[in-house]
């Protein structure tokens, strides 16, 4: 069934994971965020994922804001007919600091869990001179852990890291941003090019309404995959480079005193499969995106 390869394809897991991290891109700043400190804001996004016409996922993002920390969660998990087929879903966090206008990382974790593989967990931790060491609760092949030892670098950041950096940006530099990131067992490229500004009316789809701004989001390997499957991108014609396309909106957040640029909606076409993500729920500390958004579907 078409469903279920939508849903195991790397294309689909790629895709999942480029929306998931997108959706914290923000100027939040900071440490790990404390039980004792009191939230500035607090960011939650919702997005149901659509192949053809079925719903085959649910991305939720919470994410807690300072004036000095950040703490942020994802997850994702297959919905509908699908989830009978082929279960599947995954938890994101990161935690970090700002230190003269630079975000540094100092944690992310991130667990998959899905029929084939199991239950998986990768922890990346930055030392004192930012040089990540990654933990997993299994083992990799000797090519992929050589090409990573080779791939690896000082002040490399995290998916999360990168994307709030390329967030920490003036609507004139939004997504113009480039970066090699490591997530744990892999290091690849993102890069980011501003396409236009444009508006969600009332006939577009998701809960937002208002002005947008269209992103593309460049995805390339770099190392962590197998022979095996570095040969079959190699024989592609786009060698195991996708494109992915993100709508951002400003929002202002009162309390941090500026504006957050938020994904509302996303959309990629991977191996002839149009994948679409609508946001169906949102709340900026208990208040809509904007007065022309609904907080929930």
């Amino acid at each position: 069934m078409p469903t279920s390869k939508a849903v195991n394809r790397p294309g689909f897991v790629r895709i999942c994971c480029i929306l998931a991290l997108s959706a914290l891109a923000g100027p939040l700043t900071g440490s790990p965020v404390t039980a004792a400190e009191k939230p500035v804001e607090h960011l939650f996004l919702k997005f149901h994922l659509r192949t053809f016409v079925l719903r085959v996922a649910t991305l939720r993002f919470e994410i807690d804001v300072t004036p000095k920390t950040y703490s942020v969660l994802s997850t994702m998990k297959t919905k509908g007919l699908v989830d009978l087929i082929s279960d599947a879903k995954f938890k994101a966090t990161a935690t970090g600091s700002l230190k003269k206008s630079s975000l540094r990382p100092a944690r992310f974790d991130i667990t998959t869990d899905n029929s084939r593989t199991g239950t998986r967990n990768q922890v990346v931790k930055w030392n004192g001179k930012r040089m990540p060491a990654v933990t997993r609760s299994w083992q990799l092949g000797d090519f992929k852990t050589s090409a990573l030892a080779q791939a690896i670098k000082p002040k490399m950041p995290d998916p999360l890291t990168a994307l709030l950096t390329a967030a920490f940006r003036s609507q004139n530099e939004l997504c113009r941003d480039k970066f090699q990131v490591l997530n744990g067992k892999t290091v690849f490229d993102m890069h980011y090019s501003y396409v236009g500004p444009s508006t969600f009316d009332a006939d577009s789809p998701g809960i937002y309404r208002g002005q947008v701004h269209q992103c593309q989001v460049l995805y390339r390997p770099v190392a962590g995959l197998s022979k095996k499957k570095w040969a079959k991108l190699k024989a592609k014609p786009n060698q195991g480079v996708d494109t992915f396309t993100i709508w951002m909106a400003p929002v202002n957040a009162n309390h941090l005193g500026r504006v957050l640029y938020v994904p509302v909606g996303g959309s990629a076409n991977v191996d002839g499969r149009q994948i679409n993500a609508h946001l169906v729920a949102a709340n900026l500390s208990g208040r809509a995106l904007n007065e022309y958004s609904r907080k929930q579907k």
